[in-house]
């Protein structure tokens, strides 16, 4: 798919947009905190996209940037749209395009996604909260275990 979208970029004479190769995990929280906005996938609409929360988003929120997502029943678990995140559709490129050029035309939107979801991220899915939250399953798994 990228050599295709690069492809079609180079023909429309694209200047606004810069294809980024693979990033070193070690170099990633530099590059996320140059972004405006950032991309918390999984943006199609496959079973595998509606069913999970992207590891990137989280890495958005804790950097405090604001992050648009996939309008999924995973996400809206965790979510809720213009306050700590923005929605956007599955499979829906014009809603994609919209919410960016949203985003980017509205910084009081920007900042409030980004505030709200980096406290989101601090008070209810930290290292912390994420460990307990594995302990009990842990152990809800180990008492049900045959003696």
């Amino acid at each position: 798919k990228r050599p295709e979208i690069i492809r079609l970029a180079n023909r429309l004479a694209v200047s606004n947009v810069e294809f980024i190769d693979w990033i070193r995990f070690r170099e990633l929280p530099t590059a996320i905190a140059h972004a405006s906005v950032c991309l918390g996938g999984h943006f199609s609409a496959s079973a595998k996209a509606q069913n999970v929360v992207a590891t990137k988003t989280f890495q958005f929120l804790a950097m405090a940037k604001p992050t648009i997502v996939t309008d999924n029943p995973a996400n809206r678990e965790l979510f809720t749209h213009r306050k700590n995140a923005y929605m956007c559709p599955p499979a829906d490129s014009a809603a994609l395009a919209g919410a960016i050029l949203e985003l980017k035309h509205d910084e009081e939107l920007r900042q409030r996604i980004a505030q709200e979801g980096y406290r989101l991220f601090i008070t209810k899915h930290n290292v912390d909260n994420i460990a307990q939250s594995l302990k009990e399953i842990i152990d809800s798994i180990y008492e049900s275990l045959p003696s």
